[in-house]
């Protein structure tokens, strides 16, 4: 294969990205990381990184310094904030973000929060007193029973 491309989040199955990356002689490489030196190991030779949603791996200057074949930093999200947009910039590095993902559904959510505690509905499902559901709500993991 002539690119490689890393995948720095578990997107679950990749076989339609592997698919089309096959098409253009790219192969997918899923990195399995935890700290930016564990990016630095596994970004060598790496001529594309992906960075897909979620908790986001820090492209930092020491990351894509690692990288002397990178072409491109493509987010799969809206934000950069874990991306150096300056380093990438030295190096003539196009940086890429998907400026409409998930866009309705965040408002979506939004106004399903709005409304949940408008109506004090959380409350009233997490109350001892009702035995329809035991849960524990907290605003980054959702409802929980």
């Amino acid at each position: 294969m002539a690119y490689k491309v890393i995948l720095t989040y578990d997107v679950g199955p990749t076989d339609i990205e592997e698919r089309a990356l096959a098409k253009v002689r790219a192969e997918l490489i899923k990195a399995d990381w935890k700290t930016e030196d564990d990016l630095v190991r596994i970004c060598r030779d790496i001529d594309a990184v992906a960075i897909l949603i979620g908790p986001g791996a820090p492209i930092t200057k020491r990351v894509i310094d690692a990288m002397p074949n990178l072409k491109i930093l493509s987010r799969m999200g809206i934000g950069v904030n874990n991306i150096d947009i300056n380093a990438a910039t030295e190096r003539s590095i196009p940086v890429s973000v998907v400026l409409d993902y998930c866009i309705s559904e965040v408002s979506d959510h939004a106004m399903a929060f709005i409304l949940a505690f408008a109506r004090r509905i959380i409350p009233a499902c997490c109350s001892p007193s009702r035995k329809v559901m035991s849960c524990i709500f907290t605003c980054l993991g959702g409802l929980k029973s």
